[in-house]
């Protein structure tokens, strides 16, 4: 018996398409690409390519996204639509918790935010819309006393863990705590998590 069903849905720039498996995990779908002078055709979607889709490589999932992306350079997969399409923000927060002079500095692959510094509940924050296929990752470097510290602020599963948010379009708030006794995480500055020691000096 084969049970396949296909539907299509058609928005601004994307076409989806919508289709039951196979019973024996054979379903195979072909798309064909032009583009200019260009083209190009390829499976979309096949078994092999399970692990790149959002249910991941089991059959029994109730449903699965398969997301592709035609650009300039070549066709990328990804398990997850992109926030910079769809609009959502990030902001990041450092606020101090320490009574002394805390100093640090925060960078992205692109962006050096530069050296800061923050006095006792005082605030540093900043926005920004995610890349595409999420690879956008902040690091900041924090000094206080004779202590120091550097991890990433910012991170997609970070964001997803802590941050609150969606990638439909809310903003995700990473509220990041220096304390004496550590950095802490919160999406709403009212409950917060322990992520990350000083290192020892």
């Amino acid at each position: 018996m084969i049970l396949e069903r296909t539907s299509c849905n058609y928005s601004k720039n994307t076409v989806g398409i919508e289709f039951g498996l196979n019973v024996f995990g054979r379903t195979l779908y072909f798309c064909h690409f032009y583009w200019g002078t260009k083209d190009r055709s390829f499976p979309v979607y096949e078994s092999k390519l399970n692990e790149y889709c959002s249910g991941g490589r089991s059959y029994e999932a109730s449903h699965q996204d398969c997301y592709w992306l035609a650009t300039p350079t070549g066709f990328f997969l990804t398990i997850h639509f992109f926030p910079s399409t769809l609009g959502s923000q990030v902001a990041i927060h450092i606020v101090s918790g320490v009574r002394t002079t805390l100093r640090f500095r925060c960078q992205s692959g692109n962006d050096d935010l530069g050296t800061h510094e923050l006095q006792l509940s005082e605030e540093f924050s900043w926005q920004f819309k995610p890349q595409i296929f999420y690879r956008t990752l902040f690091f900041c470097h924090f000094y206080w006393e004779s202590k120091d510290r550097s991890f990433a602020v910012y991170d997609r599963k970070l964001a997803q863990q802590y941050c609150g948010g969606d990638d439909l379009g809310a903003t995700y708030n990473c509220y990041w705590l220096a304390t004496p006794s550590g950095f802490f995480i919160s999406t709403d500055k009212t409950s917060w998590i322990k992520i990350n020691d000083w290192t020892q000096p």
